[in-house]
């Protein structure tokens, strides 16, 4: 594997991690995207064993709530993309918090 490869999956599995995702629910969702995707094949992009295929890229980035690119970036460490990536997070995660609010003050009624 290359040093890329293994700096890729490095990424996936942090930011994994920090979602709070284990393996086989990460599998299992960016299964629902559409690549086949077990925790075996997490297991080994993330400990660099298994490139990630070009088809998998933006699966994966989806379900981690970034794009592809901001996931690229932040290998290559460009500071755009890790903007980019930031920002991509953040906005994520605001809609998370007001899809939440939304339902508890709909279950207020």
């Amino acid at each position: 594997m290359t040093d890329f490869d293994k700096r890729l999956g490095a990424q996936i599995a942090q930011l994994r991690t920090e979602e709070g995702m284990g393996q086989t629910k990460f599998a299992a969702l960016v299964r629902e995207h559409g690549p086949l995707f077990h925790q075996a094949t997490v297991y080994k992009v993330e400990f660099g064993l298994r490139p990630v295929r070009a088809s998998e890229l933006a699966p994966i980035a989806d379900v981690l709530g970034v794009d592809s690119s901001g996931l690229l970036g932040l290998i290559r460490g460009d500071l755009e993309d890790l903007k980019a990536l930031a920002e991509s997070r953040k906005r994520r995660r605001i809609a998370a918090l007001r899809a939440e609010l939304a339902a508890l003050e709909g279950g207020e009624d």
